[in-house]
């Protein structure tokens, strides 16, 4: 807990010795308002000589300061400087609120513009190993809880150095005063811990059971059409109601514990001061100093109440903290894998090689793929092709980079995949399917995510190219029409031909088809097949179909089973073989892959 209140405050940079020394500033003006009522109230704690100016150092800088001063005038100037003491400590406090507000605002900005960053840089591999909906709860709701936790955290520093300035004051006032306050207050401190334990508890609680409603909430958006067509309706909203209500108690328990802070507080600065009256007075204190112990005592309430209550927050909200720390740091290392050295890629020259490539998802039991050795020329057509599961969709991850094989190596033109610059290598890609994205954004701006530099009349030109410029003349707003999320408010084939004419917009080195036409009719298909065919020249196209008519033109199949490249080589070739690839072949009818040699 100490090094994340350290991280904390530490996000605060250079600002927080300045808002601490304004904190402070703003207790001494207040604190020098108040001790100033003392000689205001009794004339010969100013007069040189007397008893009362001889007792204790505050009596006596007054009266050595005091001969500054005409006696007439005096009484005039101390209301004066009292005056001032407390316009000051407005002035100043105002301004720190103000300062840490905007500290503040900035420090949420910044975590949660900076873990936004480090996701997308940690890349599809690291998303795809963590629940959305931990993610999109660390990201939208914990970020602002940590950002209240640093304010606690502040709060902590500036109301402990609030008590020290007014604990100093009362020492130079009355020693056994200040001894008496200051048992008091450890009383009182000690009496408090036993809130903060269930606090820090249920506020840990309460981020959990909070995570999980935001999983659950991503579960139903997403998955809205299986729930509907399987009547899962009054499941999962049962399931969400005794989610919800979990949260509901858990911030209820945190509420009714935090709650206790303040009349605990209250209660037992109350009776501590009644303490203080009683035995002051049995023991002869003269008024006008017991007057001004009570004000100042009665000023330490509040500051003493805040610090409470902050450690009381900083309780309920670390865990929300740690939350977001830890993903930071979690994120951190996979952002920075690759290094300024790594070399830039240009354009593909030989081909692609996978040397021995195996690999394994996190927690699988058995590898995607396994000891594939495979080469893709450039300038041809490479299909993909097996069973569900086969890897397919893992090769293509592979080759764009998105995760490193476990074993063995992806070369391209003799140069380790590895040491190529990623950004570089995939601005030379362009990856098109069921499974692409559309944002939520118009059609026209989902297309020229393939190249943000295109001009519109490129644009509909790749929409020409994916025959898709025809329906979206037809949609409401032409290209300007929003597609909704992921695409939801068009057909699964529009959204194909809009990811297609996304790739084709880009004019790659090498053009990836991951069941890319499965959605499409035959005459579109027939469409993307003579477009592909213009591509050969220029662009290496790597495709993944169950559909043997999206690879009949292709001149290398890889056929993979279980992660295994089971056989490769001319489509007309394998149809002699009798192998899985012949198999596959004669389970789709009028489909005509090649003619054999």
């Amino acid at each position: 807990m100490t090094q994340l209140l350290r991280r904390a405050l530490g996000a605060y940079g250079r600002v927080l010795p300045v808002i601490v020394l304004l904190g402070t500033l703003s207790s001494a003006a207040e604190a020098l308002g108040i001790g100033l009522f003392l000689p205001l109230l009794q004339p010969e704690y100013l007069e040189p000589g007397t008893q009362a100016s001889r007792s204790g150092l505050i009596n006596r800088t007054l009266a050595t300061t005091a001969g500054f001063f005409g006696t007439t005038n005096r009484r005039a100037v101390i209301v004066a400087v009292i005056l001032v003491a407390l316009g000051l400590k407005a002035i100043i406090s105002y301004s720190n609120g103000l300062l840490s507000a905007w500290k503040n605002s900035r420090i949420g900005h910044d975590l949660r513009a900076r873990l936004f960053a480090q996701i997308l840089d940690s890349g599809h591999a690291f998303v795809s190993r963590n629940e959305w909906g931990k993610l999109l709860e660390t990201l939208s709701n914990e970020t602002w809880r940590t950002t209240e936790a640093m304010a606690a955290a502040i709060a902590i520093v500036i109301n402990a150095c609030t008590i020290l300035v007014f604990v100093a004051l009362l020492l130079a006032m009355s020693w056994r005063l200040t001894l008496a306050v200051a048992v008091g207050m450890a009383l009182l401190s000690g009496a408090l811990r036993w809130i903060r334990r269930p606090v820090a508890r249920y506020g840990q609680k309460a981020v959990e059971v909070n995570r999980e409603l935001g999983e659950l909430m991503v579960d139903g958006l997403l998955g809205i059409r299986t729930i509907e067509v399987f009547n899962l309706q009054a499941h999962m909203k049962e399931r969400f109601c005794q989610s919800s209500d979990q949260v509901r108690s858990a911030f209820l328990r945190l509420d009714a514990w935090s709650g206790l802070i303040t009349p605990f507080a209250e209660i037992s600065s109350s009776l501590m001061l009644l303490g203080l009256l009683v035995v002051s007075l049995n023991f002869g204190a003269q008024w006008p100093v017991l007057l001004v112990t009570v004000m100042m005592i009665y000023r330490l309430q509040m500051p003493f109440k805040q610090l409470e209550t902050a450690r009381v927050n900083w309780a309920a909200l670390n865990g929300a903290a740690s939350g977001v720390f830890d993903l930071l740091e979690r994120t951190a290392p996979i952002a920075s894998t690759q290094t300024t050295e790594c070399i830039r890629f240009r354009k593909l020259q030989g081909g692609i090689t996978f040397s021995g490539v195996s690999y394994y998802y996190s927690g699988a039991e058995r590898p995607s793929l396994s000891n594939v050795s495979v080469q893709i020329p450039r300038g041809q057509t490479t299909a993909l092709v097996g069973l569900s599961g086969a890897g397919k969709t893992t090769f293509l991850n592979l080759l764009c980079g998105l995760h490193r094989p476990t074993a063995g190596e992806i070369v391209v033109d003799e140069t380790p995949l590895r040491e190529i610059d990623s950004q570089a290598w995939r601005e030379r890609l362009a990856l098109a399917g069921q499974d692409v994205h559309l944002f939520n954004t118009s059609v026209r701006e989902n297309i020229r995510y393939g190249r943000l530099d295109a001009s519109d009349a490129e644009i509909i030109d790749a929409a020409r190219r994916a025959n898709a410029e025809e329906f979206i003349r037809e949609l409401p707003r032409g290209y300007e029409t929003p597609v909704g999320d992921n695409g939801g408010r068009l057909s699964g084939g529009q959204r194909q031909r809009i990811a297609l004419a996304r790739a084709f917009l880009r004019k790659p080195d090498i053009l990836i088809l991951d069941e890319a036409t499965n959605a499409l009719d035959s005459l579109s298909e027939q469409w993307i097949q003579s477009m592909l065919s213009n591509f050969q020249d220029t662009c290496t196209v790597v495709i993944a179909a169950h559909r043997f008519s999206t690879i009949q033109h292709a001149d290398h199949v890889i056929v993979l089973e279980a992660g295994r490249v089971a056989e490769q080589g001319r489509p007309a070739d394998l149809r002699l073989q009798k192998g899985l690839f012949a198999k596959l072949y004669e389970l789709q009818p009028g489909t005509t892959v090649g003619e054999p040699a």
